[in-house]
């Protein structure tokens, strides 16, 4: 297992284990595959609005924390959801 790269990255994980869910579980909450999970969490892919209201409805306020990636441009998103969507 990967450390996180992103503080979004560290807050996600530590939602996670708190809560006892495996990546795969949360994945299927978030309707994404374990992978996505994983990415997001090691800072990979960034953390889009739709995912961080997902995980504000799982998590609650103590999602509140995570903040939506400003610094990768629409190309980058699609691109790494295509390569996503392939490897499920």
């Amino acid at each position: 297992m990967k450390k996180p790269k992103t503080i979004n990255g560290i807050i996600l994980r530590k939602l996670r284990q708190e809560s006892k869910l495996t990546q795969n579980t949360l994945a299927g909450f978030v309707d994404r595959s374990a992978t996505y999970i994983s990415y997001l969490e090691c800072g990979k892919i960034p953390l889009t609005p739709y995912i961080k209201r997902r995980l504000v409805e799982i998590f609650g306020n103590r999602a509140q924390k995570l903040q939506r990636d400003t610094n990768n441009n629409e190309q980058q998103k699609h691109h790494h959801y295509r390569m996503l969507k392939k490897a499920s």
